[in-house]
């Protein structure tokens, strides 16, 4: 069975403040249809690799592509007072050994399509970040805008100094939660680009 992951790409979408108004146009023609899109890669699901933070990194043209394609394992933990991410007291680790890529479902994506998704949004400690780099994740997923606090780049640039990419903007998480599964979100082959717009899907037996 295959889990759409994404949420959809559409003319005048909710966006990270600041970034440009994403714009799509369709044009109809005696025997064609074109659609053209102007908008910034990190709208929507999306990836951002190391570049985003870190000069000289590989971009999303030549990144390898393991990072974004393989077994993952997805968790529901909920944001406490601060609205920090953190590993439950309880969690059993033995349950993602298998998986170097791990997607937080906090049901934020369920503010997908609406300004509040951009405010207010849950995000991982700082003590998160460390444990997936002694975890030896590869890339982090979250339903959320961004894995950090919309104030600062404190846990993309743990993650980024160490390799470990990013993906953001997931939907529909509640469907995988606590299930193993194979998962793909390969970016756009974009020269130079620190990031892409992706469509994410886990394929469950």
């Amino acid at each position: 069975m295959i889990i759409d992951l994404s949420s959809s790409i559409y003319n005048n979408m909710p966006h990270y403040p600041d970034d440009i108004d994403v714009k799509v146009e369709s044009f109809n023609y005696e025997y064609f249809n074109i659609t053209n899109i102007n908008m910034c890669v990190h709208s929507g699901t999306h990836i951002d690799t190391p570049l985003h933070c870190i000069n000289n990194k590989p971009s999303a043209e030549n990144i390898d592509l393991n990072y974004f394609i393989g077994s993952a394992y997805c968790i529901y933990i909920k944001a406490d007072k601060e609205n920090k991410i953190n590993f439950p007291n309880n969690f059993n680790f033995e349950t993602i050994k298998e998986n170097n890529i791990l997607l937080i479902n906090t049901s934020w994506h369920k503010n997908i399509n609406t300004d509040y998704y951009y405010k207010d949004f849950p995000y991982l400690s700082e003590s998160f970040a460390y444990k997936l780099l002694e975890l030896q994740i590869k890339t982090i997923g979250i339903d959320t805008p961004s894995v950090d606090n919309i104030n600062n780049n404190l846990v993309h640039n743990i993650l980024f100094s160490h390799d470990i990419c990013i993906i953001e903007g997931l939907n529909n998480l509640d469907k995988v939660s606590n299930k193993e599964f194979f998962f793909s979100a390969a970016p756009l082959k974009i020269k130079g680009s620190e990031g892409s717009p992706v469509r994410a899907y886990a394929v469950i037996e």
